[in-house]
């Protein structure tokens, strides 16, 4: 499952359950990072929510 497939799901479920009243997806993150002594790239998905409450 890729990071964007999986965003869909968590994002439904915010929604539905009412933990946000939107939820913006910004697809095609790449990051780079060192983990463990090794320098890792992975592709990620920046989820960015606004409250219903204002």
């Amino acid at each position: 499952m890729t990071p964007l497939s999986l965003s869909g799901s968590v994002v439904l479920g915010i929604v539905e359950r009412k933990l946000a009243a939107c939820v913006n997806v910004v697809p095609a993150i790449k990051s780079i990072y060192e983990w463990q002594g090794k320098i890792e790239e992975d592709n990620e998905v920046l989820l960015v929510s606004a409250d219903q409450f204002l």
